[in-house]
């Protein structure tokens, strides 16, 4: 009776124990970071990887590292990510690496919206004026999109203690810095010249994060590092509006080879350029009444073919081409650009080569038309002379006008070889006889 209490004293001291001592371990267990490397322009596919490593991060490390490298990108994706980093549980540092990389346009963003913002030596950050794909707005419009892009990166700036008057005039005048300069201006937080450093300057730090303050603890922490797969870079590359046009514009091509002359190739072709194109479309939210005018240039283009109307048809759908090229995406100028849209060189590239494809097309169809009209098969045999080519007695085989007819005797036998001359038909056969 005296024992049982004993053993089950006993028993509750070991499980405190192991309890404590895993407390204990968990405690001072080695961190863990996440560095999460994105060298691209941000846009929508580059958007989803960061968000699903950020959720995939919460509770299994103490630290993430955004490595940014980009030129810019769009706005849906950029304030996505902002997002994300925004709930986020763990701290997030933006690491602008290595040197000779930029956090431009929605980069800037970015980096106001972290914990952190540290800047390698060598890189530089800014220039972020507001660009935008699909129809110009007018300046009233334009003026409305700036200042929402001021309020937003303001609010970033207070959010994080960081220099509001700079982001001000990186929106507004597309201002840049250094990373010196960065850091003297207070809108980074930290110089760094690679991971080792960057932890040793956070370690011990305090963040404060959704209402409670984290206190880091950075010492030989434990390196997760995320790359982009295949399957990411991609869809990376593919969600350029140059790219995704010039997919677009091949399939619709290869659709009109396969009217004209069938054949498996140019379908197969066809049908995977313009598959791929339509992911990237959807990617990149395009102009649908672009999109619409451009199949009504390949409609028109085939009845062009198909029934020619001395250029008419053709030139109604070199119209419809280019409006609708133009209408899909912002021309940037003079060279492609992943954060203004479309080059207006690659669509005055393609609309000269359907010019000059369908000014060949009408230049044959115009000299069909003005030859003589020839009679053709069975029509312009009659009056023929030729060979038999077997015997007739009365049916066999004769060869006229280069080539091998059933015919029949009209009187006697004929023997091969035998010259003959065509008096008439009879659905497909020949009546001949012996030539005088």
């Amino acid at each position: 009776m005296v024992r049982a209490p004993i053993h089950r004293l006993i028993l509750s001291i070991l499980i405190s124990l192991l309890l404590f001592s895993s407390l204990a371990f968990g405690e001072t267990g080695q961190p863990r970071v996440l560095v999460i490397q994105v060298e691209d322009s941000i846009n929508p596919v580059s958007a989803k990887y960061v968000s699903e490593q950020i959720q995939g991060a919460q509770g299994d490390f103490d630290l993430i590292v955004l490595q940014l490298n980009t030129p810019g990108g769009g706005d849906r994706s950029m304030r996505k990510i902002i997002q994300e980093i925004s709930l986020s549980q763990v701290p997030v540092v933006v690491y602008v690496y290595p040197p000779g990389s930029r956090a431009a346009s929605a980069g800037t963003f970015i980096a106001y919206a972290a914990h952190f913002a540290v800047m390698a030596p060598g890189t530089n950050i800014g220039a972020a004026h507001p660009v935008t794909i699909g129809e110009q707005p007018d300046d009233v419009s334009m003026e409305k999109i700036t200042n929402d892009a001021v309020s937003f990166i303001v609010s970033l700036a207070e959010k994080n203690h960081r220099n509001k008057e700079w982001a001000e005039k990186a929106v507004r005048e597309s201002a840049s810095l250094s990373a010196e300069e960065a850091l003297k201006e207070k809108v980074i937080n930290f110089i760094a010249s690679d991971l080792t450093e960057l932890f040793h300057q956070l370690d011990g730090k305090t963040v404060s994060l959704n209402g409670r303050d984290i206190v880091l603890n950075l010492k030989n922490p434990e390196i997760v590092t995320s790359e982009p797969g295949i399957w990411y870079r991609f869809l990376s590359v593919i969600a350029d509006p140059n790219i995704a046009y010039i997919l677009l514009v091949i399939g619709l091509y290869a659709l009109i080879a396969e009217v004209y002359h069938p054949t498996v190739v140019a379908g197969v072709i066809g049908a995977i350029c313009l598959i791929v194109a339509f992911f990237a479309l959807e990617a990149l939210s395009i102009n649908i009444a672009g999109l619409l005018l451009m199949f009504v240039a390949v409609v028109l283009f085939i009845l062009e073919i198909k029934t020619p109307g001395f250029g008419i048809l053709g030139a109604g759908g070199i119209v419809a081409f280019v409006l609708g090229s133009l209408m899909l995406f912002s021309p940037s100028g003079f060279k492609p650009s992943l954060t203004t849209g479309l080059s207006v060189w690659l669509v005055a590239g393609f609309t000269g080569l359907s010019a000059i494809f369908f000014f060949i097309v009408i230049a044959a169809a115009i000299r069909a038309r003005s030859k003589p009209r020839v009679p053709l098969g069975l029509e312009a045999l009659p009056g023929k002379t030729g060979t038999a080519s077997s015997d007739l007695d009365p049916t066999g085989t004769v060869f006229v006008d280069g080539s091998y007819w059933r015919a029949r005797s009209a009187s006697g036998t004929i023997r091969k070889g035998e010259r003959i001359k065509v008096t008439g038909m009879e659905e497909m056969e020949l009546i001949v006889e012996k030539e005088d």
